[in-house]
């Protein structure tokens, strides 16, 4: 009988415990003003880091903390520039002739080079991303020597290479 009693009276207690130990009902609202000054360092610091990436003169798109309605613990980050081109892109029948064969040469399907001619560059031979990728397949600076390219904005040679 003293066995039962004693167990009923630690489960009381651990009852009792157990609820005395919940947050308060505006715990989560307590926390996030707490939480709220290192937040804002937090972001000012990433639009910082952000914006000292972008080059000079260009403005950073996204890079101001998000309303309030969105998430608590993040901002948006700037939307991948897409590539540069001031020219059309070429016919298909054009492309093919470059493509044809690069793709024999190196064993590749045709369809997989002019896939990536279509994302890269979207076929524009002076296409030229933010980072410094050149031509139809995008080429690098440091690829396009490596492969003796003397012209990257030459399809031609972009697609050899």
């Amino acid at each position: 009988m003293h066995r039962k009693l004693a167990l009923c009276y630690i489960g009381a207690l651990l009852m009792g415990a157990v609820l005395g130990a919940q947050p308060p009902a505006d715990f989560e609202t307590s926390v996030q003003a707490a939480m709220s000054p290192s937040i804002a360092r937090q972001r000012a610091a990433i639009e910082k880091q952000v914006s000292s990436l972008a080059p000079p003169g260009l403005a950073v798109q996204g890079t101001k903390p998000r309303p309030a309605r969105s998430s608590f613990f993040t901002i948006p980050f700037a939307p991948p520039e897409t590539g540069a081109a001031d020219c059309d892109a070429l016919p298909a029948d054009q492309l093919d002739r470059f493509i044809q064969p690069a793709a024999q040469k190196t064993g590749l399907d045709p369809q997989l080079v002019r896939a990536v001619i279509d994302q890269e560059s979207a076929g524009r031979p002076c296409a030229l991303s933010a980072k410094g990728a050149e031509g139809l397949m995008q080429l690098m600076p440091a690829t396009a020597e490596e492969f003796d390219v003397d012209d990257p904005f030459d399809p031609q040679q972009n697609v050899e290479a």
